[in-house]
C-alpha cells in the first residue's frame, strides 16, 4: 500500500498484493512469476527512436510525399500555356481535380505524421511529466492509436491548466491547429484561380483568304465610289501592327512622321474569334500606313473673304512647296522641286469659342510623295504585271496622296460680319479691322509642322501642314503573335460632355497617351494593352527595306489593291472637312479666276463617327499626321472585311486561340498553404527531437500500452468500477472518491503509478 512520508503530498506504493497469478495478463513472463519483478520495455541500446517500421516510413514518405505536392502545386502555379502538360490540365478544365487531389495527398501526410506525433507527445506525457488519474487510461492509448491531437489536448487540458506539461501543451494545440486547417487546403487553393484566357495549340486550317479575280467576280463584290467616308464603321476590328518609328518623328526640324507602320488585316471575320485570336501565320493583307506631315513654304499668299452677295467662307490661296529631301524615302517627281499653286476654301467654326480644329484638307498637284516600304527605293512594280517603273510612274501608281490642311480660327459669325463689311451678328464682335489682310511673309509663325499666317485681325489666323501618305498595301503570308486576348473597342457616347467618345479607338490605334508634347522616349501603350497583335518583320534585321515586294507577292497582291482602291477614293481630288461643329466655304468664282484652278469636287464630309476620331485625335497629339493615319485605317479595315465576306481563294494557315479556364492569378493561397506546411513540418522536427532526447517509450505498441495499465493504482478503478461505463462517469466518481487530484506517470517498472496529489498552496 501506499505510505505518506511526513507533510509530503508523494505517496510510496509497496508491491501489490491483489494481483491474481493465474491471470497470464497480469503475470510476467511466467504463469508463477511475481508481477512487481516485471521491468519496463526500454529502448534498445544505441537506438534512438523506437517508433516502428510504420513509424519511420510515415516520416521520412510523408515529408517526400509533402515535398511532392508543394512542388506540383509550384509547377500549377509557375507555369503557362507553353508547357504542354500544363496545357492540358488547365485548358482541359482538370486543375480543380488536380488541385483537390493534390490536397487529399497533403492532407493524407500531414494527418499520418500528427497522429504519430500525437503518440510521442501522449508519451512524453506520461514518461516525463504527469497527469491526472482520470486522463491516464485515455493517455496511455493514445500511444498506440489515435484519431490526431484533439483528444490528446482534451486530455492534456487539465495537466496545463494547472501548470504541467505547459510545453507539451503548447506543442499539442499547434499541432491540432495546423491539422485543422490543412483539412481546408483545397478550399485555400481554389481560391487563388481566376477565370483568365491561356492559349490553345496551334491549328492547321484552310480558310477562304483572298477572292479568285480569275474565276471572274460580280461587280457587286466590290464597293465603288467614296461611300466608306459616309458610313459609320460597324466594327473596329483587331489588326497585327509593326511598327518602326524611333528616329523618325520630330527628329527633323518642321516635319513629324509616324515612322514606317505596318498593319496587318487577318481574314478572320468573327469578331469572337479575333478577340481570342493568340497566334496567326498565313495569308493576310498589309497596309503601309506611313504619314509624314511637314511645315509648308507659302509664297503669294492671297485671301479672299466673298463679296457681300455671296458670304460663302473665306478662301485662301498662293504658292507652296516643302523641302523633304532629309526624310526617308522622300522623293520629288523626276527630282525636280516644284512649287505648286493652291486655292483652299476653309472651315470656320460655328461657336465662338470651338472644342475642335476647324481642318480642312485641300487637295494639291501630285509632284512629290513618299515611296512605300513595300517598293523599292529608286523603281515601283506594277502590281498587274511586275514591270519596274521609275518614280514619274510611281506617281500615277501610287495611292498615297498629298494633302494641304487648313485650319482657321474665328467664328462663323465674325467671318459673315467681315464679309457684309458691317456688324449683323453679335457672335464674335464686328470687324475689328476695315480690311481683313493677311500677314507679312516675315510675319508667319513656324510652329512644328504648321505654318500660322496670322490675319491683322488677332483672332484670326490660318494654319497649313502639308501632309503626305505611303499608303500601300500587299498580300502575302505573315507572323503575328499576341500576349493576351482583347476586346475590340466600339464608338460611344459620352452623355457628359455630349460628344462622341473614342478612348478605346485611339488606344488600339495607338494614339490615346500621345500629345502634343510627348518626346520620343514618351511611354506608350504596348500592343497587348492596345488589343492588337505583334506582326513580326520579314527582313532579319527587322529593318524597312525588308517590306520590299517582289514581282510574284505584288502580282497575287490583287485584293490588296482593290481594297486600297474602294478605301481611298474620294481623297484625291476633293477638298474634305474633317470638323463636326464647323461651317465649310462654298465654291467662289470670283477667287477661282484671280488665283487659278480649283481641282476640287466641292467641300466634302466624313460620317460623324470618323470625324470625332479625327478631332479628338488632333486635339489629344496635335499631330495631323496621327488623325490621318487613323482615318485611313478605319477606312481601309471597313472595306477589307466587307469584302473578306466574299473571299473564295482557301489559304492554308495555322493559328492559336485563347481559351477561357480556370488557372492561378494569385500567390496569397499558395503561399499561405506553403507557410502552413512548413510550421506543420518545424513542428513535427521538433517533437521527434524531443522524443529521441526525452522519450523512452514505445510508440504504437499494443502491448507496451497495456503493460503500463497493469499497476495498482489503475487495477482497483478497473476491476470494480470502470467496467461498462463511460470516461465522464469514471471522471465523476474519482473525483468524488477524492482520487482525480491524483497525479500518475510511467513509473521505474513502466507501469502507471502515483506521483503525487495536488494539495491547497501546493503545486508539483
Amino acid at each position: 500500500m501506499a505510505a505518506k512520508h511526513g507533510s509530503s503530498d508523494l505517496f510510496e506504493l509497496s508491491a501489490p498484493s491483489y494481483y491474481s497469478s493465474r491471470d497470464p495478463l497480469w503475470a510476467g513472463t511466467s504463469l508463477d512469476r511475481p508481477p512487481d519483478t516485471v521491468t519496463a520495455r526500454r529502448q534498445e541500446p544505441g537506438k534512438v527512436l523506437d517508433i516502428g517500421r510504420y513509424g519511420f516510413s510515415v516520416l521520412s514518405l510523408g515529408n517526400l510525399v509533402i515535398s511532392g505536392a508543394v512542388g506540383f502545386l509550384w509547377f500549377l502555379w509557375k507555369a503557362d500555356d507553353r508547357n504542354h502538360f500544363w496545357r492540358w490540365i488547365v485548358a482541359g478544365g482538370h486543375i480543380a481535380q488536380a488541385i483537390a487531389l493534390t490536397a487529399l495527398v497533403i492532407r493524407f501526410a500531414v494527418f499520418a505524421q500528427a497522429a504519430l506525433c500525437t503518440s510521442m507527445l501522449a508519451s512524453l506525457a506520461l514518461q516525463k511529466f504527469q497527469v491526472t488519474l482520470p486522463n491516464s487510461v485515455p493517455m496511455t492509448l493514445l500511444q498506440h492509436q489515435n484519431n490526431g491531437p484533439h483528444q490528446l489536448v482534451v486530455n492534456l487540458f487539465g495537466s496545463w491548466k494547472k501548470g504541467k506539461a505547459g510545453v507539451l501543451g503548447l506543442l499539442a494545440v499547434i499541432l491540432m491547429l495546423t491539422t485543422t486547417v490543412v483539412q481546408f487546403t483545397s478550399t485555400i487553393l481554389l481560391s487563388d484561380l481566376q477565370i483568365s484566357p491561356i492559349s490553345d495549340v496551334v491549328r492547321a486550317l484552310s480558310i477562304p483568304a483572298t477572292i479568285n479575280w480569275d474565276a471572274g467576280i460580280s461587280s457587286q463584290a466590290t464597293w465603288s465610289g467614296d461611300g466608306y467616308m459616309l458610313l459609320a464603321p460597324s466594327q473596329y476590328p483587331a489588326f497585327a501592327e509593326y511598327s518602326q518609328t524611333e528616329g523618325h518623328r520630330e527628329t527633323i526640324d518642321g516635319v513629324h512622321d509616324t515612322g514606317t507602320v505596318m498593319r496587318a488585316f487577318m481574314p478572320v471575320t468573327q469578331k469572337s474569334s479575333r478577340e481570342m485570336l493568340r497566334s496567326y501565320k498565313g495569308i493576310a493583307t498589309t497596309l503601309d500606313s506611313r504619314v509624314v506631315c511637314a511645315r509648308p513654304t507659302i509664297k503669294r499668299a492671297s485671301l479672299d473673304i466673298g463679296n457681300v452677295d455671296e458670304c460663302a467662307g473665306p478662301r485662301i490661296s498662293g504658292d507652296v512647296s516643302t523641302d523633304l529631301s532629309s526624310v526617308p524615302r522622300f522623293r520629288y517627281h523626276e527630282d525636280d522641286k516644284v512649287t505648286e499653286t493652291f486655292n483652299c476654301g476653309t472651315a470656320v467654326p460655328n461657336a465662338q469659342w470651338p472644342s475642335e480644329w476647324s481642318l480642312m484638307s485641300c487637295p494639291v498637284t501630285q509632284t512629290a510623295g513618299i515611296i512605300s516600304a513595300m517598293d523599292s527605293i529608286d523603281e515601283v512594280l506594277d502590281p498587274s504585271s511586275g514591270t519596274r517603273y521609275g518614280m514619274n510612274t510611281y506617281m500615277l501608281y501610287g495611292v498615297g496622296q498629298a494633302y494641304l490642311l487648313v485650319n482657321t480660327t474665328g467664328s462663323w459669325g465674325r467671318w459673315l460680319n467681315y464679309c457684309k463689311r458691317r456688324k449683323i451678328f453679335d457672335d464674335g464682335g464686328g470687324p475689328t479691322v476695315s480690311n481683313l489682310t493677311l500677314a507679312s511673309e516675315q510675319d508667319y509663325i513656324e510652329k512644328g509642322e504648321w505654318l500660322d499666317i496670322p490675319t491683322n485681325d488677332p483672332e484670326i489666323t490660318f494654319s497649313l501642314s502639308l501632309c503626305y501618305s505611303a499608303f500601300n498595301v500587299v498580300d502575302r503570308d505573315i507572323s503575328a503573335d499576341g500576349l493576351r486576348n482583347r476586346t475590340e473597342p466600339n464608338m460611344e457616347w459620352d452623355y457628359d460632355n455630349r460628344t462622341f467618345s473614342t478612348d478605346g479607338i485611339r488606344r488600339q490605334l495607338g494614339t490615346l497617351r500621345l500629345n502634343d508634347s510627348s518626346t520620343l522616349s514618351s511611354p506608350n501603350d504596348t500592343l497587348a494593352e492596345r488589343g492588337i497583335l505583334a506582326l513580326a518583320p520579314f527582313a532579319s534585321n527587322a529593318s524597312a527595306d525588308g517590306w520590299v515586294s517582289n514581282s510574284t507577292t505584288r502580282r497575287r497582291s490583287r485584293t490588296g489593291q482593290a481594297i486600297l482602291l474602294n478605301a481611298n477614293l474620294g481623297w484625291k481630288n476633293t477638298a474634305l472637312t474633317f470638323c463636326l461643329d464647323c461651317q465649310p466655304s462654298l465654291e467662289n468664282s470670283s477667287s477661282i479666276s484671280a488665283t487659278g484652278t480649283d481641282g476640287s469636287k466641292g467641300p466634302s464630309s466624313l460620317h460623324p463617327h470618323h470625324l470625332s476620331l479625327m478631332t479628338t485625335t488632333l486635339k489629344a497629339t496635335g499631330h495631323p499626321a496621327y488623325a490621318l493615319q487613323s482615318v485611313f485605317t478605319n477606312l481601309f479595315s471597313m472595306s477589307y472585311y466587307d469584302l473578306a465576306l466574299k473571299f473564295d481563294e482557301r489559304e492554308d494557315v495555322q493559328s492559336s486561340s485563347f481559351v477561357l479556364a480556370l488557372r492561378p492569378m494569385t500567390w496569397k493561397a499558395f503561399a499561405s498553404v506553403l507557410v502552413l506546411l512548413i510550421v506543420h513540418l518545424a513542428l513535427i522536427s521538433i517533437v521527434v527531437i524531443l522524443f529521441a532526447s526525452q522519450g523512452e517509450g514505445v510508440i504504437g505498441g499494443g502491448w507496451a500500452s497495456v503493460n503500463q495499465l497493469r499497476s495498482q493504482s489503475l487495477n482497483r478503478w478497473i476491476d470494480g468500477h470502470a467496467a461498462g461505463k463511460r470516461d465522464r462517469w469514471v471522471g465523476k466518481e474519482m473525483k468524488r472518491r477524492g482520487d482525480r487530484e491524483k497525479w500518475v506517470g510511467v513509473g521505474g517498472n513502466g507501469r502507471i503509478e502515483v506521483r503525487g496529489v495536488k494539495t491547497t498552496g501546493v503545486d508539483l
